[in-house]
């Protein structure tokens, strides 16, 4: 077996390197390294905020399952939900442990604005206008667009990779913090 967020943020890295490659070489605007950097920036995006839950969702299981006291640890237990979302692992980190607000914000915007609009496809823009056509009148429109990646998702790619990494040596601080010792009476 292997965990699986040492291996995204093995890609997540690979991916990086492959992008600042990309984004130096002499073609860097060619079409051919456009869609090679964007595969990247999406690359980055997604395998650190796998690296980033994977890192949060162990530190709830050691604080719930190794680092609660006999009585706690049965109710947490029995009440916490088998796949609890990002929300409610967020609030329990932040009551579980002293981690920085401004990485706590990072967190948020990289798992809620940039993997949920590239995972979920970022949704659909309804468009409608009108214009006074010379020969028709008033013509009415309507159309539908997928959101886009854009050139700030490039340019953020190492940002993520960077909160992932943060996340990880928060989350491995915490797991060591005196005021949580494993297997509490």
């Amino acid at each position: 077996m292997m965990d699986a967020s040492i291996l995204a943020m093995e890609m997540a890295e690979e991916a990086l390197a492959s992008l600042s490659v990309a984004r130096s070489g002499p073609d860097k605007y060619s079409p051919h390294t456009a869609g090679r950097q964007y595969r990247d920036a999406v690359t980055c995006t997604i395998y650190s905020a796998m690296v980033v839950e994977s890192c949060l969702r162990r530190l709830v299981a050691y604080r719930l399952w190794m680092q609660s006291r006999n009585p706690e640890r049965k109710v947490l237990r029995a009440t916490w939900p088998k796949h609890a979302n990002i929300p409610l692992v967020l609030t329990f980190v932040k009551a579980a442990a002293v981690v920085d607000p401004l990485l706590i914000k990072d967190i948020e915007e990289l798992m809620y604005k940039r993997r949920n609009r590239m995972v979920h496809g970022g949704g659909v823009e309804m468009t409608e206008s009108e214009e006074d056509h010379p020969e028709h009148g008033l013509v009415r429109s309507r159309g539908l667009a997928s959101v886009l990646l854009t050139e700030d998702d490039i340019e953020k790619a190492e940002w993520c990779v960077g909160v992932a990494k943060r996340v990880q040596a928060a989350v491995g601080e915490a797991s060591r913090d005196p005021e949580w010792k494993a297997f509490a009476p």
